[in-house]
C-alpha cells in the first residue's frame, strides 16, 4: 500500500500571476509555485498551469487539480464563459483543456467563489454555514454561501457584492451602472476619492500636494496617513466605512447571513473604517438583526482563493467518486 498521502492541486489564475499548491485533506498547503501570468492569455495560460501542475504533483498522489478563475464560469462544462480580466476568452473550455494536458480531471471554479469556499473551509468563515465574503483589491469581489455552499446563482453570476449601487449619484462604474460599491470600498476608489479631495484643495501633511506626486499615489499611501491622523486620509476611510455599511445592511435584510467577512488588501485599514460600517449598517437595517450579524476579517489573506481552488477540486473528486459508486 502507498503511504504517499492523497493530494490535490490548486491554481489561483491572476491577471499578473499564476499561484498553485499541492494541499491535503485538511486544506494544508504542502507545497506551492508562482510565475507570472503569460501575457498572450492564450494558448501559453493553459501551457503555464500544466507546467505548474506538473512540477508540484511529481510521483505525487495527486487526484485533481481545482482553478479559480475570474469572469463568469460554467462548472459544468468547465468553460470560462467570458472574463473582463482576459477580454479575449469567449467560452474557453479551459477545464478540458488543462485536464487533457496534465491526465487529471479538472473543476473550474469563479476566484471570487473560490475565496469564499477557501474561508468557509479552512478560514474566518468555517464556524459559520452562511455569510457573504468582501474582497477589497482593485476591485471589489465576494461571494455568497448559504447553508454551507457557495451559492452561483441562475447562471453562475451570483455574488457580485462590488456591484451593488450605494449611491445613485455615486461615480460611473465600469460595469455601467452609478455609485456601486466598487467605486467608493476598492483600492482603486481610495486613491481616487483621496485625489478628488487633494484636487479640490484639501490640506494634507502626509499626502502629495501636487500632479507629479498623485499620479504615484496608491491606496497603502492613503492608510499610512490614516494611521498618522492625516484628516484626508481619515475622511477618505469614514466614506469606505460608510459605503460598505450601505451594502452590508441590504445584504443582511436579504439573506439574514451569520457573519460578514471584509478581505482582500484594502481591509488591512480595517481600523479606520469598520467603526462607520458598523454604524451605517445598523442605522439600515433592524438594528437586532445587525446585533446578531458578526462581521470580521476574513483569515487566509492571498490564499484563499489558492485554497478554494483546492478545495473544489477535493469536492469534485469526492463527487466523481460517489458517482462511480452508483
Amino acid at each position: 500500500m502507498s503511504l504517499t498521502p492523497a493530494t490535490v492541486i490548486g491554481v489561483d489564475l491572476g491577471g499578473t500571476n499564476l499561484r498553485a499548491a499541492l494541499v491535503d485533506r485538511n486544506g494544508k498547503i504542502l507545497d506551492a509555485e508562482r510565475v507570472p501570468t503569460p501575457p498572450s492569455r492564450g494558448a501559453e495560460v493553459v501551457g503555464e498551469i500544466a507546467a505548474l501542475v506538473r512540477r508540484l504533483a511529481g510521483s505525487r498522489g495527486v487526484l485533481g487539480v481545482g482553478i479559480g478563475s475570474p469572469g463568469l464560469v460554467d462548472q459544468a462544462m468547465g468553460r470560462i464563459v467570458v472574463s473582463a480580466n482576459f477580454p479575449e476568452w469567449r467560452d474557453v473550455p479551459l477545464g478540458g483543456e488543462v485536464g487533457r494536458a496534465v491526465g487529471l480531471p479538472v473543476f473550474l471554479e469563479n476566484d471570487a467563489n473560490a475565496a469564499a469556499l477557501g474561508e468557509s473551509w479552512v478560514g474566518a468563515g468555517s464556524s459559520f454555514r452562511h455569510f457573504v465574503l468582501y474582497t477589497l483589491g482593485t476591485g471589489v469581489g465576494g461571494g455568497i454561501v448559504l447553508d454551507g455552499d457557495v451559492w452561483r446563482g441562475a447562471d453562475g453570476a451570483a455574488g457580485e457584492v462590488g456591484h451593488v449601487m450605494v449611491d445613485p449619484e455615486g461615480p460611473v462604474c465600469g460595469c455601467g451602472s452609478r455609485g456601486c460599491l466598487e467605486m467608493f470600498a476598492s483600492a482603486t476608489a481610495i486613491v481616487r476619492m483621496a485625489r478628488e479631495a487633494l484636487e479640490g484643495g484639501a490640506d494634507s501633511a502626509y499626502l502629495p500636494a501636487d500632479e507629479s506626486g498623485w499620479s504615484r499615489l496608491a491606496a497603502r499611501d492613503v492608510w499610512l496617513a490614516a494611521r498618522e491622523g492625516d484628516a484626508v486620509a481619515r475622511s477618505v476611510f469614514h466614506r469606505v466605512g460608510r459605503s460598505l455599511g450601505i451594502a452590508a445592511a441590504g445584504v443582511i435584510s436579504l439573506l439574514n447571513p451569520q457573519a460578514i467577512l471584509i478581505g482582500g488588501g484594502a481591509a488591512e485599514a480595517w481600523d479606520f473604517f469598520i467603526e462607520d460600517m458598523m454604524k451605517e449598517m445598523k442605522r439600515r437595517t433592524y438594528s437586532w438583526l445587525a446585533e446578531r450579524t458578526h462581521v470580521l476579517p476574513a483569515g487566509l489573506g492571498a490564499d484563499a482563493g489558492l485554497l478554494g481552488a483546492a478545495r473544489a477540486a477535493w469536492l469534485g473528486v469526492g463527487r466523481a467518486g460517489d458517482a462511480s459508486r452508483r
